[in-house]
């Protein structure tokens, strides 16, 4: 019999084009001078991260999750891709979205950013990705449009505008576009209006503003930059970034464009680069600052039905750079004043007080229902104020999926110094709660420093660490 003829849907040919090829495109054109860290996709959304081989030895703890939110939110024609990375003691999240289209979905948006952030999640899985890292880049055609008159906050109605609403919108935008006034398009723009009204990506920052371009959508598929009248051109991809209360300022825009160029597809791609200050690795020895912080008063106002918090909240604390605290949960309940108590937390030690600014403290926040834990949201506490204090009041929103959700965390954080004298047994406390690369390059220290290793320290009842006087093999005199 005859072989049967080939398929020749579009689907056939995508499925022949693996991702690979795209990566070796990619790689073909960045010189030998990067190597890809990981790639990933989902349907037809790719995510490639790579890295300058500098780096390589720096980045460690690579992590991928996936979530669709496409049809019946299990299809992944729109959804996102989020990839974590460790690099020395910054963590940096990289989450490519697509979300669903059309002016008047501007609450299905909202639920599909929420559905990405939740469901691909990556390192602890019952938290989101802001309670885990020192950056997050959120990027990706997320369809919000240029919609004059939108007010935030509503979902304008699925109805067919009249010829004349559209024309009369087309021609203002289009207007605006012709003038390069691109700024005053800000007041138009569905995402903007929702973000500055704290609707929507609480304290992430949208470069666009600062470097204006055209709008990328919707345009002809030809080198050239031209409309399609049949929509309002918009500002549907977007580069967005969000970074801890400490390190803002750590992350720097230095471009933004489209590529006017690229004529394959109705969005013009976005390019940008940033410049980001890395947090420096912990330094082992000779440390003259030993902190210890306690939290107490600690309460949380939230609206949760008590019928499903069966099991009660628990307040957990962890810290970014992760290796500084050891995670902490809340030991004791006062069901009279509704307030929790931790034992100390110990802090990794440090060269100066000055460094405790750059440390963040995260609560998490669970409620308990039928022995199943759900994550409630999640606060970052920056600690800058406690170099020249010794005691701050903490009174802040939780967040959660990228929104702010009602519920307040109340506490009072107090810092002390703790004084080790005679030798200060720096190898035990470096290798307790260093990463690993830290510990092998402390390994080759403690043979020619202070001999034989002893086993590590173990916490005490209070939080701090018990240490002895080490036995020196040798001639040395005591570290200051």
């Amino acid at each position: 019999p005859t072989a049967p003829a080939a398929p020749t849907s579009r689907w056939f040919s995508i499925k022949q084009t693996p991702t690979k090829t795209f990566a070796h495109v990619l790689k073909s054109h960045m010189q030998n001078n990067f190597y890809l860290v990981v790639e990933e996709s989902l349907v037809q959304m790719r995510l490639f991260v790579f890295a300058s081989h500098n780096l390589r030895s720096y980045i460690t703890n690579v992590e991928v999750a996936t979530k669709a939110t496409g049809l019946l939110r299990l299809y992944g024609n729109k959804g996102g891709i989020t990839v974590k990375i460790h690099v020395l003691d910054t963590v940096i999240a990289f989450v490519n979205c697509h979300l669903s289209a059309h002016s008047h979905n501007t609450q299905r948006r909202r639920e599909d950013l929420m559905d990405i952030m939740h469901g691909a999640r990556i390192g602890k899985r019952l938290i989101d990705v802001t309670a885990q890292c020192t950056h997050v880049f959120l990027f990706g055609d997320m369809n919000y449009r240029l919609d004059p008159g939108y007010v935030a906050g509503t979902s304008p109605e699925k109805v067919a505008q009249s010829s004349e609403q559209h024309k009369s919108k087309l021609k203002l935008v289009l207007d605006t576009i012709q003038n390069k006034d691109f700024l005053s398009l800000k007041a138009h723009d569905q995402l903007a209006i929702e973000m500055e009204k704290q609707n929507l990506l609480p304290q992430f920052q949208d470069g666009l503003w600062a470097h204006p371009h055209p709008p990328t959508f919707k345009v002809n598929r030809t080198p050239e930059l031209a409309y399609n009248p049949q929509r309002v051109p918009s500002f549907c991809d977007r580069i967005l970034w969000w970074s801890l209360p400490a390190v803002r300022n750590h992350v720097k825009q230095l471009q933004l464009h489209s590529v006017d160029s690229a004529g394959s597809s109705d969005h013009k791609p976005v390019q940008a680069s940033f410049v980001i200050k890395l947090e420096p690795p912990c330094k082992p020895l000779i440390h003259r600052f030993n902190p210890k912080i306690a939290v107490y008063d600690l309460g949380v106002q939230h609206n949760v039905d008590p019928k499903t918090v069966d099991g009660g909240l628990t307040v957990t604390v962890s810290s970014i750079p992760v290796h500084l605290v050891r995670e902490g949960v809340a030991n004791s309940y006062d069901p009279i004043n509704g307030l929790w108590a931790f034992e100390s937390l110990m802090v990794h030690p440090l060269r100066k007080r000055e460094e405790i600014g750059s440390v963040h403290l995260i609560f998490c926040i669970f409620a308990t229902h039928l022995r199943k834990k759900s994550f409630l949201g999640s606060v970052a506490v920056d600690l800058s104020k406690l170099v020249k204090e010794d005691e701050i009041h903490i009174d802040q929103h939780l967040m959660m999926d990228g929104t702010l959700v009602a519920s307040q965390l109340k506490c009072t954080l107090s810092v002390s110094d703790i004084p080790i004298d005679g030798y200060r047994d720096v190898r035990n406390f470096s290798i307790y709660n260093a990463p690993t690369w830290i510990s092998q390059r402390m390994s080759k220290h403690r043979a020619s420093i202070f001999g034989s290793p002893r086993t590590n320290p173990t916490p005490s009842h209070t939080g701090a660490f018990e240490t002895t006087q080490p036995t020196i093999t040798g001639t040395t005199q005591p570290l200051k």
